[in-house]
C-alpha cells in the first residue's frame, strides 16, 4: 500500500471545507456557511484562503521537490488576501475583496463580508509558512518555520476559546 503525506490528507479536508463554504454563500445555505450552528458565519475571503491553503498542501508533496514554485503561490496569494484583509480593518479602507451584496443576507454589522483581524493575521502567518516550507530543502524545521506553525497554532487556539466563552473583542 502506498504511503499517502499527512499533508494530502489535510489539504482535502481545507479545500473541501473552503469548496464548501463558498458554495454556501452561493446558494444561500446557512447551514454550509457556519462551522457550527452558534458560529457566526465564515466570509467568503476567509473560506477562498483555506480553499487556497488546500490546494497548497495537496501539491506541496509531490511537486514541490521539483516546483516549489506552485506551493509559493499559493502561499503568497493567501497572505496577499490576508494583508489587504488587514488593511481593510486597521485603516477602517473598502479594497474590494468582502463582496458586501453577497454577505448582506446573513452578516449583520457595519462591514458584511470583512474577515476578522484575527483570521486575516492567522492567513497571513499561513501564507508565509506555505511559502517557506516550498522552500525548506531539509527535515530539520527552521527556527522562523517553527514560529510560523506555532503562531497558526495559536491564533487558531485564542480564536476557538474566544468563541467558547463569547468574548466580544
Amino acid at each position: 500500500m502506498k504511503h499517502v503525506p499527512l499533508t494530502t490528507y489535510v489539504g482535502m479536508l481545507l479545500g473541501l471545507l473552503g469548496a464548501v463554504v463558498m458554495l454556501g454563500w452561493l446558494f444561500k445555505s446557512p447551514t454550509m456557511v457556519r462551522v457550527l450552528p452558534s458560529f457566526p458565519p465564515m466570509v467568503l475571503i476567509s473560506a477562498f484562503c483555506f480553499f487556497l491553503a488546500g490546494g497548497a498542501l495537496l501539491t506541496f508533496g509531490r511537486v514541490a521537490a521539483r516546483r516549489p514554485h506552485i506551493t509559493s503561490f499559493f502561499g503568497i496569494a493567501v497572505a496577499a488576501f490576508a494583508l489587504v484583509a488587514l488593511t481593510e480593518r486597521v485603516l477602517n479602507l473598502e479594497l474590494g475583496i468582502d463582496w458586501p451584496s453577497l454577505h448582506t443576507w446573513l452578516s449583520s454589522g457595519p462591514n458584511p463580508g470583512r474577515m476578522s483581524i484575527s483570521t486575516a493575521f492567522g492567513f497571513l502567518l499561513v501564507g508565509v509558512t506555505l511559502m517557506l516550507l516550498a522552500r525548506q530543502h531539509h527535515r530539520r524545521l527552521s527556527p522562523v518555520l517553527l514560529l510560523t506553525i506555532l503562531g497558526i497554532g495559536a491564533t487558531g487556539v485564542f480564536g476557538i476559546v474566544g468563541y467558547l466563552v463569547q468574548a466580544h473583542l
